[in-house]
């Protein structure tokens, strides 16, 4: 009787103690590139200016673009494990992308053509309502958004060349790539 109060006593501070982990996170601010890793099935993940690669739990598709700038405010989490194992698992408690401007003033367009995915990906400033904005462009420039994100707010559309070249001028847009096709890979 004495053994299995002494084993009772024994799991139950075993038990406490392994569930007592402290949950602790870090609020940082951290500035870099997305970039895409193609190992464990494919994933993108914040390559720091500070070096560290950080796994975001929730990047939006739109800024899921390899090589896009970022300025973000993160929640590091302080947990032991990550499937992808390349840093620290953030959430992203707000992100935004520079506007990158050519000479006249106008964002630049990223990327490469994919006949499998034609259209374009456009990011707006942050604090812009991007259901308001892409109505007033499709208006403006007569075309019809597949999708318009609001977590980050932009859209997904097919552009004319002369829509392209509005679009890229507006004060409110931050960032133009074209769209891509994603795989992932059989394990």
């Amino acid at each position: 009787m004495r053994s299995s109060k002494a084993l009772m006593l024994i799991g139950l501070f075993c038990c406490t103690a392994c569930s007592s982990s402290t949950g602790t996170s870090e609020i940082k601010n951290v500035t870099g590139y997305v970039r895409f890793y193609s190992f464990e099935g494919g994933f993108y993940a914040l390559r720091g200016d500070d070096s560290v690669t950080y796994d975001p739990t929730n990047l939006a598709k739109n800024l899921q673009i390899d090589g896009i700038r970022f300025s973000a405010r993160l929640n590091v989490r302080s947990v032991a494990g990550d499937t992808h194992m390349v840093g620290p698992i953030v959430d992203i408690l707000d992100i935004s992308v520079p506007r990158t401007v050519s000479g006249n003033g106008c964002v630049e367009v990223t990327g490469t053509f994919n006949p499998a995915a034609p259209g374009f990906i456009v990011s707006y400033q942050s604090g812009v309502d991007p259901v308001a904005t892409t109505a007033r462009l499709e208006t403006k420039y007569t075309f019809s958004a597949s999708h318009v994100y609001t977590a980050l707010p932009g859209f997904s559309a097919q552009l004319s060349t002369a829509a392209l070249s509005g679009i890229r001028c507006e004060s409110t847009v931050s960032a133009i790539t074209r769209d891509g096709v994603g795989t992932i890979a059989n394990l």
